[in-house]
Order: structure tokens, then sequence, then C-alpha cells
């Protein structure tokens, strides 16, 4: 709303003029709005989108179909996808952007028919819970005004202050492990020095889903608050350094770690 607005201020400035400089005109010209950073944002960014399709292309555009059918999975699962990465995003509203400048660039064929959509496949794949990062899409052109908060959720590796980036990743410190946490798996780092928590989850019997070992703000590593540090190069995780965990979560979780850490420790021999 306050981009739209500047735009129309400056538009009446520029309708009061009688002559326009090369800068005026440069001002006057405007780029995309940044993509939504988070799992609401992009909710919002396409419920809009299907408003705007279902009053200009109608309700039987194959296009506007898949669309919102894709929508409404995100909107639905919200638990399965609010932890979306930025890069996961960007993909996502990549992927529809192009398969909308196809769409509406081709004619109907030679029997009359209307051109068919390319979101099937992405379709099917949020339907199976899943958004991928794809490589073919320009990033940096998309995020690049938010190459901070790609940082923070894990997208890029960071830079050290005051250099380049020399693909040494700054490491990734949590101070405040609960304490039961520590103490269910007091030993696992000294011992396996490269163990995960998916690696516990996985051997938990039955395996453990990540609802049930969940802690602190929505997508953040799990590594990071129950080891207290993240190993993981590349994590799509975030690592905020202000989290905190609400101790009867703590309790919780550190019981079924616990168990899952002796089953990992037991398969190991």
């Amino acid at each position: 709303m306050a981009t739209a607005s500047s735009r129309r201020r400056q538009a009446e400035r520029l309708t009061r003029t009688t002559h326009l400089s090369l800068s005026d005109v440069t001002t006057a010209d405007s780029s995309p709005d940044p993509i939504p950073t988070d799992y609401h944002g992009l909710v919002n960014l396409l419920k809009r989108y299907v408003t705007l399709l279902q009053k200009t292309v109608g309700q039987r555009c194959e296009h506007y179909l898949q669309v919102r059918r894709i929508t409404a999975e995100l909107n639905h699962r919200q638990q399965i996808f609010e932890g979306l990465m930025l890069r996961q995003i960007g993909s996502l509203v990549w992927q529809i952007f192009m398969d909308a400048r196809r769409f509406f660039s081709s004619g109907t064929d030679v029997r009359g028919g209307l051109p068919q959509s390319l979101l099937m496949t992405t379709y099917s794949e949020v339907a199976s819970g899943i958004v991928q990062a794809h490589l073919n899409v320009p990033y940096g052109q998309m995020i690049s005004e938010q190459s901070d908060a790609g940082n923070e959720n894990g997208a890029h590796e960071r830079t050290p202050a005051g250099g380049t980036n020399n693909n040494t990743p700054v490491p990734r410190l949590f101070r405040h492990v609960p304490p039961t946490i520590k103490t269910s798996l007091a030993g696992a780092r000294s011992k396996y020095p490269s163990i995960t928590v998916a690696e516990l989850m996985a051997a938990h019997d039955p395996p453990l889903q990540y609802s049930a070992v969940k802690m602190g703000p929505n997508g953040t590593c799990l590594d990071y608050l129950c080891f207290g540090s993240c190993k993981t190069t590349r994590c799509s995780y975030k690592h905020p350094a202000a989290a905190s965990v609400a101790a009867p979560r703590a309790q919780v979780v550190a019981t079924k770690l616990g168990a899952a850490y002796t089953a990992f420790d037991a398969a190991q021999t």
C-alpha cells in the first residue's frame, strides 16, 4: 500500500508538469515489488493473484485452476509449509510467473483448443508437501534487496564482516540450549561429532515426526537448538541468536530425543 501510494503521488506530480527531464523519467520508472519473505506473505500474494485471475480470465482458465489448487494446498496445510525458506518461495513464484507468461502468450491450436497450464507437476509436489528451490531461477534479481534476510534464513552462506565470502561458513552457535535437552543428549556430539537431530529422529521406533520435536520459532534448525551449533554448511533452516524454548516444551522434546539417542547409540554397536 505504501509503494502504491508513493507511485500515485509521483504520477500526480508528473501530470502537472510541462517539461520532463531525463532524471524525471528515470524517477518515474518503477520495478516490481519484492517477493514475499515468509509463508503468510506468499499465501496472501497468491490469494490476491487468484482473485485477479478469476475476475479477468474466468474460472475456466487452466492457469487459474492450477494456481487456485496450489494456493488451496498451501493455505490448508500451514503446519507443513510455514517454515518455507526464501529460495523456496522465490522458486514457486517464478514457476507460476513463467507458466503465466507462456500460457497467456499462446493462442488456440489448429482445432481451437485453449492453452494448457504446465503447473500440474508443481501442484503434485505441493500436494505431497514439497516445495523445491530449483536451479533455473534468477534468485539474484528476485531477492537481491533481501539478501540479508536470505542469509538469516540460511539461503546463502554468510559473509564475514569487513570481507568477502571466502566459502568458509561462519559458525552458528546457540548458547541457550535448554538444560533438559543438554542432559538427554549428553556426550552425543563427543561420541558422534557429525550426529544430527534428523538421524536421531530416524533411529527412534517409530521414527519421530518433525512436529513431535519442533521447538522455538517456526523454521529454526533443530541441531542449532539441541546441540548448540549447526555444522551443516548449507543448512536451509533459521539460526536466530535470540531464539528461546519454553521449559515445558523442552522437557517433552528432551524425553523423546533421549529415547531416540539411546536407539541410535544401540544401532551403532
